[in-house]
């Protein structure tokens, strides 16, 4: 019988389900991070920081230890050389494999200027809101300020990843 996985990332918990082809749950998990995974010291699920910087410790997603007891994942090639025994934030949670272990989330309000000078190059608040939709592109802004800030990760990133797209990427090894 096939069983399917869902993941539900949020900013404060990870939830996964397994449930059998009549959908039925077959085995279920959530982890908060705030209190499991204390050693990220979060609040709410991210981390406050000086200057209004709002981040995320891109490891905190590596919580599908949890899953490992109703989850086999060593199918995939390119988490086959994970040594179980370990975390998976201790083994891929780390500079040498993330450009970036500190990540921006959108509650992030350091990145006023980088969103202002994008606002200004495409013609203005009005003009921005008519041509995407939106008042303030936050993630663009949030790139910028990395590449200015931080030119060492920004040289070590060969793609940026959304965090709402991180477990699939990682899954698919992307």
């Amino acid at each position: 019988m096939a069983h399917y996985l869902r993941l539900e990332l949020g900013t404060e918990n990870i939830r996964g389900t397994v449930v059998d082809e009549g959908l039925d749950v077959v085995f279920s998990v959530t982890i908060e991070f705030d209190t499991e995974l204390s050693e990220f010291q979060t609040r709410g699920g991210d981390c406050l920081q000086r200057w209004g910087m709002c981040t995320l410790r891109a490891s905190k997603y590596m919580v599908l230890g949890k899953l490992k007891t109703g989850v086999d994942l060593a199918a995939k090639s390119h988490l086959s050389s994970l040594d179980p025994a370990k975390t998976l934030h201790a083994q891929l949670g780390t500079p040498s494999t993330l450009a970036l272990v500190h990540t921006p989330i959108i509650q992030d309000t350091s990145t006023a200027t980088q969103a202002r000078a994008i606002e200004t190059a495409l013609g203005g608040t009005d003009a921005l809101a008519q041509r995407l939709r939106t008042a303030l592109l936050t993630t663009a802004a949030q790139a910028i300020k990395i590449r200015e800030g931080n030119p060492d990760a920004w040289a070590h990133t060969s793609h940026v990843v959304l965090a709402s797209a991180f477990l699939a990427s990682l899954l698919i090894g992307d």
